[in-house]
């Protein structure tokens, strides 16, 4: 469940970004662009994502299976596999 109201807070995030989320979002992203579990999301799952937001990311990780575009964007979501860590609140990453 903790996992499910994450990434729900994350495409809140993402749909609202302020600079503080942008800018985490930006710096999670450039990690799991190099990532060997990055992997792109099926047609229909791309077609979702763009109805929800036309810049969302059209990645997910085949790690724990997250779209990246919510999953960077939860401050409260850590990389399956310790890339980058989770955050109390968006506030704590500046």
């Amino acid at each position: 469940m903790d996992s499910l109201l994450s990434i729900m807070t994350g495409w809140a995030n993402f749909i609202k970004a302020d600079h503080h989320t942008k800018q985490m979002m930006r710096e999670r992203i450039a990690i799991c662009n190099t990532c060997p579990f990055r992997e792109e999301i099926t047609p229909l799952g791309q077609k979702l994502l763009k109805f929800i937001h036309s810049s969302a990311n059209l990645f997910k990780c085949s790690k724990c299976k997250c779209p990246l575009s919510a999953a960077t964007a939860s401050p409260s979501k850590a990389c399956p596999i310790g890339k980058w860590k989770e955050f109390g609140n968006s506030n704590n990453y500046y």
